[in-house]
């Protein structure tokens, strides 16, 4: 959290907003005690991976010789 604030009523509430749109986490706090917190929509963006990347990111992963995807799909279903 960038900043933690007491709660008064009515007088703080869109300067918190303001800085929320602006990137930062606000938490708000009662009697020493976090009991809100002001978040931003929209954290970070995110840009998938190139087909570029996945494909160089599938090159990279090696599985045991006797070893599918599906195998490890399936594998992760059991537990």
């Amino acid at each position: 959290m960038d900043d933690k604030w007491e709660i008064r009523p009515h007088s703080d509430l869109e300067q918190l907003v303001e800085r929320a749109t602006q990137g930062e986490a606000v938490e708000l706090t009662r009697d020493g005690k976090t009991v809100a917190r002001i978040v931003p929509a929209v954290s970070a963006k995110f840009d998938p991976p190139s087909w570029e990347e996945l494909t160089e990111f599938r090159r990279r992963v090696n599985l045991p010789n006797d070893m599918s995807i599906r195998d490890m799909i399936d594998d992760g279903r059991k537990r």
